[in-house]
């Protein structure tokens, strides 16, 4: 099983005195463009995403949208409440393993926010309470032998959309 654990990509700001919900920010053109760059490095690495979550909040929505597009997926991504702010890993695992059914060489790609999804990916490599720090469109891949575990995975890699847009 292999993780894919991306914050979402750029997304438009709240101007002072708007009445644009946070939950409805939409991503803008340079944070679209920059998660075309990470599914396609994606693609390079021969990560193709068999399952696609995300947070029900708008920019993550389309930054899973924009992966499974690029993939020319036959789903879009499924909502799920533990990607939201305040979601904890072990209601996670469970949802993903319920994504997946708990199959063994799955692909799951699961799209979020900063600091939820750096807490995940601490807790599925150490048992510490940390976070470590996401950029908009970053994306880390973690390793599991059998279904997503509550610890002990393997770190493949953690690259920001930049740095994903130079990698050959």
């Amino acid at each position: 099983m292999i993780l894919l654990l991306m914050r979402h990509g750029i997304a438009e700001a709240i101007e002072e005195g708007s009445d644009l919900d946070d939950a409805q920010r939409e991503l803008t053109k340079k944070g679209r463009k920059r998660v075309r760059d990470v599914a396609r490095f994606l693609k390079t690495m021969g990560l193709k995403p068999d399952v696609y979550l995300s947070s029900p909040r708008i920019r993550a929505q389309q930054t899973a949208l924009a992966v499974s597009d690029y993939f020319n997926a036959p789903e879009g991504p499924k909502r799920i409440d533990s990607l939201d702010f305040g979601g904890r890993w072990s209601d996670f695992v469970l949802d993903a393993g319920k994504a997946t059914r708990r199959k063994k060489k799955s692909i799951i790609l699961a799209a979020g926010h900063d600091p939820s999804i750096g807490e995940f990916l601490t807790e599925a490599l150490v048992p510490v309470n940390h976070s470590i720090p996401f950029k908009k469109g970053a994306i880390a891949a973690v390793s599991w032998d059998g279904p997503i575990a509550e610890r002990e995975g393997t770190l493949l890699f953690y690259i920001t959309a930049p740095a994903a847009r130079r990698a050959k």
